[in-house]
């Protein structure tokens, strides 16, 4: 879902899947400051009707 937030299609295979994220993570995926420069608070706000998962979990936060 956050790939397609960026326009990028999502691959299907896990593994394949796994290395198209890798440059939007700085190859590390499991390092939460790693999500910040393409993924921002703000950039998920003002795109979280694009994605109903994203928009659920803001309002869960309260963001």
């Amino acid at each position: 879902m956050l790939l397609r937030l960026i326009g990028v299609t999502p691959e299907i295979d896990t593994k394949k899947l796994k290395k198209q994220f890798e440059p939007y993570v700085n190859g590390v995926s499991t390092v939460p400051e790693n999500y910040a420069v393409n993924f921002s608070p703000d950039m998920l706000k003002n795109k979280r009707q694009m994605e109903m998962s994203i928009d659920e979990l803001l309002k869960l936060l309260k963001a």
